[in-house]
């Protein structure tokens, strides 16, 4: 991260932010300033989840209840394939060919339409959990909670369990964020 184009930038956007400061407070230009202190916080590359991390979570997932299968292969998704929260909280049956091995599906977030490999350990995670854990009900989407009502999932409630393994996990959190976003980047 050092010394990378990401970094200079930060570091730029830091000292024009610092700088700029003192005569922003001198003007009342305040929305500038914040601005500026939102860029320099948020515009931060956070912390990744190693390889290793990301190994360590899925091992702590307890696949001898239907939660932990779920889960398992909800985190598998994200971590694998790149997906987003909405799309796997929308993923329906109609979006894996699993003759042709591949997940396809319009994302929630752009409307863009996605076309992935259905990996050889996502698809298994995915078999399980249909076979041995998802209740019964007649729903489309692939992933429902596990007590009745037999809803959907939503968004919110998958970066809820992806918070509660890290949680879980044994891993060193401090300083990382602990949503799903940042385990669809793991690694990088």
């Amino acid at each position: 991260m050092r010394g990378s184009p990401a970094h200079r930038a930060l570091i730029s956007a830091k000292d024009r932010a610092v700088s700029s400061t003192s005569s922003q407070l001198r003007t009342g230009d305040f929305e500038v300033i914040i601005w500026e202190m939102n860029f320099c916080l948020f515009s931060t590359v956070c912390q990744r989840y190693s390889a290793n991390e990301v190994t360590k979570l899925l091992d702590s997932i307890d696949l001898g209840n239907p939660c932990g299968i779920r889960d398992y292969a909800i985190i598998l998704l994200i971590t694998r394939l790149g997906l987003r929260s909405s799309d796997v909280a929308n993923l329906r049956f109609s979006n894996i060919d699993w003759e042709r091995e591949v997940i396809h599906l319009n994302q929630v977030k752009t409307g863009n339409p996605l076309e992935l490999p259905l990996l050889k350990d996502v698809g298994e995670a995915i078999i399980n959990y249909l076979k041995n854990a998802r209740p019964k009900t007649d729903s489309d989407h692939v992933f429902v909670r596990q007590v009745p009502p037999y809803t959907d999932f939503n968004p919110g409630a998958v970066g809820a369990l992806v918070r509660v393994r890290l949680q879980r996990s044994g891993i060193h959190l401090e300083g990382k964020k602990k949503g799903s976003h940042t385990l669809r980047h793991y690694g990088e």
